[in-house]
């Protein structure tokens, strides 16, 4: 796996400008307030995939192809694979 880091960014930032599902939904289990909206428990809430992740204050340059910006995640995601089996 160590030297499929960079196959592993491509595919992530692959499916960050292109996710395979527009939305996924949750159901809230109490009331909780989102920004200025109350949400009553037992709502389903639809979360857009798609716009949240092309939020410049996530994602700088949103709409830009650019694999390194997952690199650290991976570097993580194998360190910790590592110690696992070590």
């Amino acid at each position: 796996m160590e030297h499929l880091k960079y196959v592993h960014a491509v595919l992530n930032e692959t499916l960050r400008l292109y996710p395979s599902g527009g939305f996924v939904s949750r159901v809230t289990n109490t009331d909780v307030d989102i920004g200025p909206y109350s949400v009553p428990a037992d709502t389903t809430v639809l979360i857009p995939l798609a716009l949240l992740q092309t939020l410049p204050e996530h994602f700088p340059e949103p709409e830009a192809f650019r694999p390194d910006r997952f690199m650290v995640e991976v570097s993580w995601l194998l360190a910790t694979r590592a110690e696992q089996k070590g």
